[in-house]
């Protein structure tokens, strides 16, 4: 339901640039179909509107933590910024 191209396409572009970057896609369509072809076409999570802020939050979250963007290593060095351990 975007104005100049589909969720789809955006998602292509994005796992192009960084294939770690999580998405979660939230959107009007909330048919099984849907809900598998953006996972299918590489998406991490998907939300039917409406839904509970408290739920996307915590999806955030979780999403953030299982893609380790929050550490950073360097030799045999590593640092959790979710933890603040070194």
């Amino acid at each position: 339901m975007l104005p100049d191209m589909d969720g789809y396409t955006i998602l292509q572009k994005i796992r192009a640039v960084d294939e770690r970057v999580p998405v979660i896609i939230v959107s009007a369509k909330n048919d099984e179909i849907s809900f598998v072809k953006g996972l299918n076409k590489g998406a991490d999570d998907y939300m039917a509107k409406p839904f509970s802020i408290l739920e996307l939050l915590a999806r955030v979250k979780t999403n953030l933590r299982r893609a380790n963007l929050y550490i950073s290593s360097v030799g045999e060095f590593s640092v959790d910024r979710n933890t603040y351990k070194v």
